[in-house]
């Protein structure tokens, strides 16, 4: 089995948000990182060692090149006899001149210096390294090459785990589907609250919920974008939370509807005229007649509820006309309450006014709603 093959296994939630952190994820315009920065996040498990062995990992399969350390008393760790063939070794990878050995706390290193040199370190001085790098600091940078590659690496990772193949010792919670459902469910609650966005995090899930793992599969589905990845500290425990956008397919599978909140509909009135902004921008308002006409008030009724179901009999009783002061309910079978609000709807409907958009009647519940049309 070749070293990419055998990369496949398991990882931890914490080390997958290394790696994402790494690539900056899903933006990708940070390609330089400090190490410090990396490894003082506020992993669930992972310490200095783990950071470094992580990196090392990614290192074997895509270069990392190092730009520049910044030392903290570096002279300190190389007073005694047993670290001199470590100092010797270190100072010929960094300092191109004796005089300079200890004048400064930075050095820019040279263009071919890259992780393997320390893990070469590593390799030879374990008992030292992890002492040494937790004394300074260096920058890493990942090429866009390697960036393209790793992403490509996961993402084959990730429809392992949709297959559930991964192989976990200490708990067998890996199945795509469980997580699945359960995500669905927590979406569900509070749809009518939070909208298509959303801000989740892992303390909100059972212990053993893979969270980055599942919201990578459900996106590679189609079923969210993820909008921004990230981690918090609350009393002693770390959290990751991820901001991210329901799509319309899972939207309908949920059984739900709704849209961006920035791409709502809405109405707007301009003298004695209304005006229907589709985007809910004013820039592509659409004249629709004057404000007390029968169209009028029945777009101004969808639009305020856009999405949710409202009552037929209610929805008429806002358009039906003025000088009939008695109730929708009244009106028998004189009148037709549902086909007096679609005749109305498709006067609205004339010159491609209301293109993209539908108003859906369930007869069952005797209610309707303006939706988008996809």
């Amino acid at each position: 089995m070749s070293e990419k093959k055998q990369q496949f296994f398991y990882q931890d939630e914490g080390i997958l948000f290394l790696i994402l952190k790494l690539l900056d994820y899903p933006s990708g315009r940070q390609r330089t990182h400090n190490f410090s920065a990396l490894q003082s996040l506020s992993f669930k498990k992972l310490v200095l060692g783990e950071v470094f062995h992580t990196l090392s990992g990614i290192n074997r399969l895509y270069k990392i090149q190092l730009d520049q350390f910044e030392f903290d008393k570096y002279g300190t760790y190389f007073l005694s006899k047993e670290t001199q063939p470590l100092k010797n070794h270190f100072s010929s990878l960094i300092y191109c001149d004796e005089a300079g050995r200890y004048a400064s706390l930075k050095k820019v290193l040279k263009n071919d210096f890259d992780f393997s040199d320390l893990e070469s370190l590593h390799e030879k001085y374990a008992k030292f390294l992890f002492a040494l790098i937790s004394g300074i600091d260096f920058r890493i940078t990942l090429t866009e090459e390697a960036g393209k590659e790793i992403l490509k690496r996961i993402r084959g990772y990730i429809t392992l785990f949709k297959r559930s193949v991964l192989t976990k010792t200490d708990t067998n919670y890996l199945d795509f589907e469980n997580h699945k459902k359960l995500f669905e469910r927590r979406i569900s609650e509070d749809f009518e609250k939070n909208g298509a966005t959303v801000i989740l995090s892992d303390n909100e899930f059972p212990n053993n919920f893979l969270l980055l793992h599942c919201m990578l599969a459900l996106e590679e589905e189609g079923d969210i974008e993820i909008k921004d990845i990230s981690n918090k500290r609350i009393h002693e425990c770390a959290y990751h939370f991820i901001s991210m956008e329901i799509k319309n397919r899972l939207v309908k599978r949920i059984g739900k509807s709704v849209v961006r909140k920035s791409l709502e509909p809405r109405c707007i009135v301009r003298g004695k005229i209304l005006f229907f902004l589709p985007d809910g921008k004013e820039r592509s308002g659409l004249e629709i007649g004057r404000k007390d006409s029968q169209k009028a008030r029945l777009l101004q009724c969808l639009v305020e509820t856009f999405g949710i179901e409202r009552k037929i009999d209610a929805v008429y009783e806002s358009i039906r006309p003025k000088d009939i002061e008695v109730s929708t309910r009244k009106y028998g079978g004189k009148k037709n309450p549902r086909e007096i609000i679609k005749r109305t709807f498709k006067e609205l409907q004339r010159g491609e006014k209301m293109k993209g958009f539908e108003m859906k009647i369930n007869k069952k519940n005797n209610t309707m709603y303006l939706t988008r049309d996809d």
